[in-house]
């Protein structure tokens, strides 16, 4: 339920990061929570594709930093 399409809709994310480990048993992320995410346009950093993700903000922006991994 936290990335239902009208919570979606009604907070308009630009990224989501999953932290998420590879090939969990759990089979997280679902592809219908990644689906919803790509309708909303935000753009999607995972632990399980790109290693560690850094969010870093100055207060008014935000930058992405992730090393790469998987």
């Amino acid at each position: 339920s936290a990335t239902s399409a009208s919570f979606l809709a009604a907070v308009r994310p630009q990224m989501a990061v999953i932290s998420v480990g590879a090939d969990n048993r759990f089979g997280h992320p679902s592809e219908e929570v990644l689906q919803r995410l790509e309708q909303t346009g935000c753009r999607v950093f995972r632990t399980d594709a790109q290693g560690t993700v850094e969010v870093i903000s100055d207060g008014q922006r935000c930058w992405v930093k992730s090393d790469g991994g998987g």
